[in-house]
């Protein structure tokens, strides 16, 4: 999973007030599958609402991110900032680089409350 594009797709929706389509995420690093696939985690995890398309083998074609839940908007205000997403990615790093978006969104709230000492 990346986590950075997690966050710029919320980062897109925050910034457009568009959907997010998996197109606008492919680039030279990034496939449309892999755009998709991040998508769907945003949806499935509650964090955006949106629609994906599987193929017939059941793998995931198309995505579009509609827009951010209240959990989404929660989570994205916790890591716009720079500094408490560095912390963010250290802390996800310091337990082996891999976490679901769920476990991100907590790091990200304590990253927070750490930063305003609560």
């Amino acid at each position: 999973m990346d986590v950075s594009l997690l966050r710029r797709i919320l980062q897109l929706l925050d910034e457009t007030g568009e959907p997010v389509d998996a197109e606008v995420l492919t680039n030279s690093h990034v496939s449309q599958e892999v755009a998709a696939y991040h998508i769907y985690l945003l949806i499935d995890g509650g964090f955006v609402e949106g629609r994906t398309t599987k193929a017939n083998g059941g793998g995931i074609v198309f995505a579009s991110a509609v827009r951010m839940t209240w959990a989404g908007q929660q989570f994205y205000a916790n890591i716009r900032s720079n500094k408490i997403w560095d912390q963010v990615k250290n802390a996800l790093a310091t337990i082996g680089g891999s976490a679901s978006v769920q476990v991100l969104s907590s790091l990200a709230l304590q990253a927070v409350q750490q930063s305003i000492h609560i």
